[in-house]
């Protein structure tokens, strides 16, 4: 079972339902947190059913949220530390050129230049419109 750390502790909450919200948190899917913390006897479906209405339980909700924000701030890297650690890497002229274009490449996805342009569609209607407005 995962630890609780004691200053997230809901007073509302079992160990159990912390549990589950701590896997959820960990990336498990619903059903498999409800698995793993509850250890059921019945079927896959009903861990699903079960899973969906502790995720509805408001508390749950709230704690659920209360770990996210926490392990955000240790574990993820924000967008623009991401696009800082790539842009040192592609100024870096000791790194192989193919991978420095990659980084580049992932950088553009992350800010959208590699999106297409706007194209404007048009329909029978509006074209047809434009085609007797031109005669």
């Amino acid at each position: 079972m995962t630890h609780v750390p004691r200053k997230f502790r809901f007073s509302n909450l079992s160990a159990v339902k912390m549990a589950f919200c701590h896997l959820i948190v960990d990336g498990e899917s619903g059903t498999e947190a409800y698995i793993r913390a509850y250890k059921p006897k019945g079927t896959n479906l009903t861990s699903r059913v079960q899973a969906c209405r502790i995720l509805k339980n408001p508390d749950v909700v709230a704690y659920i949220e209360q770990l996210k924000k926490k392990s955000e701030d240790k574990k993820t890297l924000v967008r623009i530390e991401k696009r800082i650690w790539l842009a040192k890497f592609v100024r870096d002229a000791k790194e192989d050129t193919g991978k420095r274009i990659k980084a580049i490449e992932v950088d553009n996805e992350m800010t959208g230049d590699n999106s297409p342009q706007k194209v404007e569609v048009f329909g029978l209607s509006e074209l047809l419109g434009m085609v007797r407005k031109n005669k």
